[in-house]
C-alpha cells in the first residue's frame, strides 16, 4: 500500500478510535505546517470516518460543529503551542552553547593558569640564578 494510503487510513482510524477528534487533537496527530492544507485533510479524514462508521455520533457531532466555524480558534490555538515548543527548544539549544562554552572557558582558563604558574616559577628561578651569579661576581 503506497505511504500516502496507509498515512490517510491510519489517521482514519486515529479519528474513529480518539477520545476528543477535534481539529487541534488532529493537528498535534499530523503537525501540520499550513492552514488550508490540515483542514482539507481533516475534513477529508472526517468525512472517511463517517463514511466506515456513520452511526458514530461524536464524529457526527464534530462534523456539524466543523461545518458551523466552532473550531476556528484551534489553528491558532496549535500555532501558538507549536511555537512554544520551538522556543522552548531553542532556549535549551542555547544553554547547552552556553554550558559547553563556560566548559571550554574553562579549559582555557585552567590551560593559562597553568601557563602563568609556569612562567612565574620560570622567573623565580631565573632571578634566583641571576642572584647567584650576581652574589659569585661579587665575591671574585
Amino acid at each position: 500500500m503506497p505511504k500516502s494510503k496507509s498515512k490517510k487510513k491510519e489517521d482514519i482510524i486515529w479519528k474513529i478510535n480518539c477520545d476528543n477528534p477535534t481539529p487541534l487533537a488532529f493537528y498535534r496527530f499530523v503537525k501540520p505546517t499550513h492552514h488550508n492544507h490540515a483542514d482539507r485533510k481533516y475534513r477529508n479524514t472526517l468525512n472517511l470516518a463517517l463514511v466506515s462508521n456513520p452511526k458514530n455520533r461524536k464524529l457526527t457531532e464534530i462534523r456539524k460543529k466543523f461545518d458551523d466555524g466552532d473550531y476556528k480558534q484551534d489553528w491558532e490555538i496549535w500555532m501558538q503551542e507549536k511555537r512554544a515548543v520551538q522556543v522552548h527548544r531553542s532556549i535549551q539549544e542555547t544553554n547547552s552553547i552556553i554550558v559547553g562554552d563556560k566548559c571550554e572557558v574553562g579549559e582555557d582558563q585552567d590551560k593559562e593558569q597553568s601557563q602563568i604558574n609556569s612562567d612565574v616559577v620560570n622567573y623565580e628561578r631565573s632571578r634566583k640564578d641571576n642572584d647567584v651569579a650576581v652574589a659569585s661576581k661579587k665575591k671574585e
